[in-house]
């Protein structure tokens, strides 16, 4: 394209914006190939693509480095109007370190300024350190419901739909490893039901952006549960005498440790209770229909039994024939 023949410096000026070219030198004794390749940008065009937007957490190392020129001179204003003369700027990210970044790079082989812009975006997340513990036994849920995590970005609060939650458990927390989500689970609080007896540990993950918190750990103690069997014959009672009468309410299987609560009802809505043992022993009739029901109690296991209904029946007084009654009289 152009060929010069100097001892020193050679300047060209051929050339166009966006093209590259190749310098090549060659001594005298056309012995020595010196190559150079060389991409021709206009300033301004550099410019508009120095800029950049940075998300951390808190705590996380932040880096920003401006492009790099040859014998360039950096000019950095940072977000509190402080300044810095080096090409990258290397810092803890915290919420006063959040904001714009501004750095003007002045060429040394052109009269020209370059400008960069870079945000950065400072997020902090914690989550609720305590630890809750709660007892129930299989078959039964248990609610979990720490305190909210407090999350912000650059210093502000966010809203509660830019965080994601979700549940996970093991019953190994001293293992990583062992962690697994609870499908399902991706509220604030959990209800969880263990279908076996045991413990069982719970904690719940807070994510915003790339950041991730782990709350405190929750623990659950399942006891094993009560498992009545009722027959059709306990749950409907026909009584036609006035005799006192024993009601049962099924097999238990479970924990050999339990009470006792009978309860009666007229309606089957209102419960009064009447007794403590296993069975009951009825002496009194308050109505037609009568409702009966058993509750069964075993540390934190409750178990309530089905309804028993107890139908009276209703008896009538002998009656006597007049005709014998007469002939009866008329024999005396």
């Amino acid at each position: 394209l152009e060929t010069k023949t100097a001892p020193g410096v050679v300047t060209f000026e051929h050339g166009s914006l966006g093209s590259r070219y190749r310098i090549e030198a060659t001594d005298d004794c056309g012995l020595t190939h010196v190559y150079q390749d060389v991409l021709l940008q206009d300033p301004a065009a550099i410019a508009g693509s120095i800029a950049d937007r940075i998300s951390v957490c808190d705590g996380d190392p932040v880096h920003i480095k401006a492009v790099k020129f040859p014998g360039a001179t950096y000019s950095w204003t940072l977000p509190d109007g402080t300044h810095s003369h080096d090409q990258e700027l290397s810092f803890v990210g915290t919420s006063d370190k959040a904001g714009k970044y501004t750095v003007d790079i002045q060429l040394n082989t052109c009269n020209a300024t370059i400008t960069g812009t870079y945000r950065v975006r400072i997020a902090h997340l914690s989550e609720s350190a305590g630890t809750h513990t709660q007892r129930t036994c299989a078959g039964q849920s248990a609610v979990f419901a720490p305190a909210d995590p407090v999350a912000t970005v650059n210093g502000q609060p966010v809203d509660e739909d830019e965080l994601e939650f979700q549940w996970q458990y093991t019953k190994t927390p001293t293992d990583a490893n062992s962690w697994k989500p609870i499908f399902g689970a991706t509220e604030k609080s959990v209800e969880y039901v263990a279908a076996y007896p045991g413990t069982y540990y719970l904690r719940r993950t807070t994510i915003l952006g790339d950041c991730v918190a782990v709350g405190g750990l929750c623990t659950l103690t399942v006891d094993p549960g009560i498992t009545v069997t009722m027959s059709a014959a306990e749950r409907r009672v026909v009584i036609d005498h006035k005799n006192p009468f024993l009601l049962t309410a099924g097999l238990i299987t479970g924990p050999a440790a339990r009470t006792y609560v009978w309860q009666r009802s007229l309606d089957g809505k209102t419960w009064t209770d009447i007794g403590t043992d296993v069975s009951y022993t009825e002496t009194q009739r308050l109505a037609p229909v009568v409702y009966y029901r058993r509750i069964i109690r075993s540390g934190t296991c409750e178990t309530k039994g089905e309804p028993i209904t107890v139908i009276f029946k209703r008896r009538y007084p002998a009656m006597v024939n007049p005709q014998l009654r007469q002939r009866v009289d008329q024999h005396w």
